[in-house]
């Protein structure tokens, strides 16, 4: 059963299958997460840039501890999580997915911005590389689902052509090039200060009934 104030509404398309509905909860409950979500995003980066002393470390690791310990009677099943269901929220309201701001969207095309932070760092300024395709899939995904039927990624693959930096707006753009029975392929792009950083291409494949 849900939780109070929270609705179960069908996620995208209309032809869900026998996925678990997504979980929304009221407005007051959805800003509220939204807010810790934030709070978890800016603890990342800042545990990411520290250089804290042995103390430090251990004071804060237990001060976590106990504030992780204080969610666990709140947990509930993945239908009814609040985390990276809620779509109206910044980045799903999921701490791992880079908030994404969208500029344009409509059922074939996307643009927007996305900043990535020290905790997406790989080094010298730069991201890491894993966190691009991550950045790719969660764009892509999204604009396959929009008024789709369930799918799944089956491929995808990226181009790095130049480094990404963090503590950059980043622009991107997206792209369903066509639909061919149940696959759906998707292009796109990042950019930096108007330079193409990496480039990718995806495979979607719309869910037959039953599948996970």
């Amino acid at each position: 059963m849900p939780l109070d104030g929270q609705v179960i509404e069908p996620g995208y398309g209309e032809e869900a299958g026998d996925w678990e509905p997504l979980t929304t909860s009221d407005p007051a409950t959805a800003e509220a997460f939204d807010r810790l979500i934030d709070s978890v995003r800016r603890l990342q980066n800042s545990v990411a840039a520290a250089r804290p002393t042995e103390a430090v470390s251990l004071a804060m690791a237990a001060e976590l501890r106990s504030v992780a310990g204080r969610l666990d009677d709140f947990a509930v099943d993945e239908a009814h999580q609040l985390a990276g269901t809620q779509m109206d929220s910044p980045g799903r309201s999921q701490a791992l997915v880079p908030v994404l701001s969208y500029r344009k969207q409509t059922t074939d095309r996307v643009e927007g911005t996305l900043r990535l932070g020290r905790f997406h760092l790989g080094r010298n300024g730069a991201a890491h590389g894993g966190v691009i395709p991550l950045v790719f899939d969660e764009i892509f995904g999204r604009l396959a689902g929009a008024e789709r039927p369930r799918c799944r990624t089956a491929n995808l693959h990226v181009d790095y052509r130049h480094i990404t930096p963090v503590d950059t707006e980043l622009e991107f753009t997206a792209c369903v090039d066509r639909a061919e029975g149940r696959k759906i392929y998707v292009t796109g792009s990042l950019r930096a200060d108007g330079t193409v950083v990496a480039e990718a291409t995806g495979l979607f494949v719309v869910l037959r009934p039953g599948q996970p």
